[in-house]
């Protein structure tokens, strides 16, 4: 990935980093799919489940909030928030 690629995850990062504040589920889960090859209808359905549970929600403001988060059941958006966080993960050092 290159620098100029990453205005096409602005919207991505921004929604991973709290997912609560996504409000077009459906186009959200089409962009994700295509930009990490993903299965778009699965991607939705993680996305309207994990915007569902208050127990999640609880915990959003947390600094790691995807570590508290399920492989199991979030597999796509684990994925996803792992990736993320490995492109920008030593920028603090800067």
């Amino acid at each position: 990935m290159r620098f100029y690629d990453c205005s096409k995850l602005a919207n991505i990062a921004s929604v991973m980093s709290y997912p609560y504040s996504c409000r077009k589920i459906q186009e959200l889960g089409t962009e994700i799919a295509s930009q990490f090859n993903m299965n778009s209808c699965s991607v939705e359905n993680e996305l309207e489940q994990i915007i569902s549970d208050i127990h999640l929600k609880a915990t959003a403001s947390d600094t790691n909030f995807w570590c508290f988060i399920s492989e199991d059941e979030y597999p796509n958006l684990k994925q996803i928030a792992l990736q993320l966080m490995a492109m920008f993960g030593s920028t603090y050092l800067c």
